[in-house]
């Protein structure tokens, strides 16, 4: 089984309701319709009622009348505008607040936007999980969800990774990795970088079921260049050392070095994991963006994301470029992530 059905098979074992904040979206509705469809649970659409519900009838037409119906009956629709839950949540809006107080009134009106409104319901307990971003910009998505859901008391910082699946047959090595951080932080510390690779080698665990190789990536390999910005790294490998040595990790790396058993063979000695590392800690927001989208749209990747870590309560982003197949894999993941009490 590919690691795509895997990972959906895994999640349909643990059915939860999910919060889709951009209802209105084609490739959401038929990322919820596909969702029901594959058994991960309710899906919650917000928007306009009528106007959602006439595009999934449009959208599974060719259902049979009782399998149209059983899909129907697992999407709920719900329109802020229109909301009882208006009141209830523009005063948890306040407690969101506190620090920059504002009127009930202008509560009232920003929780209306859907993706507040939908970052409310989870955490308020009406829902799992939420996903967006198919509208929105991932600073927008990942501000909601910081602001409305919050951090983890024992979490200092938000962080994100993706799950890249290389499966095709013209790829040299057809596995799934992590690449870390695409999506929150710009320029991580020694100490952002250390925590990425940490929680990205435990989500790895977690999720591919496999045994994780970190790979903290830079434009030298173990002193072939000589820099502060390769220092950094050198630093972050020894501080993922110290604070968890049951993890194998190497840095600083270029890619070629912890990606290809060849050329790590020419150009290091002395390391158990170059060459076969499966999650890259990148050194900048810059380099992990541009590697993941090259990876996906000119090496023919799936790429699952950007998934964060370090929230109270599971709440996902998805590219604007994304298929509604992607929305799918991200949902799963939130479903995996609500089971397991983790985010």
């Amino acid at each position: 089984m590919d690691y795509i059905k895997r990972i959906r098979s895994r999640a349909s074992k643990v059915p939860k309701k999910i919060i889709l904040s951009e209802g209105t979206d084609d490739r959401v509705i038929l990322a919820a319709i596909e969702s029901v469809v594959e058994g991960l649970g309710v899906m919650t659409l917000i928007g306009p009622v009528n106007f959602i519900s006439e595009k999934i009838k449009k959208f599974t037409s060719t259902f049979q009348q009782k399998k149209q119906n059983e899909i129907l009956s697992k999407i709920e629709i719900i329109n802020p505008e229109k909301s009882d839950l208006q009141e209830e949540f523009a005063k948890e809006y306040l407690k969101c607040r506190a620090k920059k107080p504002i009127r009930i009134d202008d509560a009232l009106q920003i929780v209306k936007s859907p993706l507040v409104f939908s970052a409310l319901l989870v955490r308020l307990n009406y829902a799992d999980g939420t996903v967006g971003g198919a509208v929105s910009t991932t600073s927008d998505t990942v501000r909601t969800a910081m602001n409305v859901i919050g951090l983890k008391e024992s979490k200092e910082k938000l962080s994100s990774f993706f799950l890249i699946v290389c499966d095709k047959s013209f790829h040299k090595r057809k596995e799934t990795f992590i690449f870390a951080d695409c999506g929150v932080v710009i320029n991580p510390s020694v100490e952002e970088l250390a925590n990425s690779a940490i929680v990205s080698n435990d989500w790895f665990s977690e999720l591919v079921s496999d045994k994780p190789y970190v790979g903290l990536l830079s434009f030298s390999t173990l002193g072939s260049a000589r820099h502060p910005l390769a220092n950094k790294v050198i630093k972050a490998k020894e501080l993922v050392g110290s604070l968890r040595p049951d993890i194998k990790v190497e840095g600083e790396l270029q890619f070629d070095s912890a990606f290809d058993p060849l050329i790590s063979s020419i150009k290091v000695n002395n390391s158990n994991i170059s060459g076969k590392c499966n999650v890259f800690i990148f050194p900048n927001l810059d380099a992990a963006n541009i590697a993941y989208k090259i990876a996906e749209r000119m090496a023919g990747a799936v790429a699952i994301g950007p998934i964060l870590d370090g929230l109270k309560k599971p709440a996902n982003d998805v590219s604007r470029g994304c298929g509604f197949q992607d929305i799918v894999n991200v949902i799963a993941i939130t479903n995996i992530q609500a089971h397991l009490g983790m985010s």
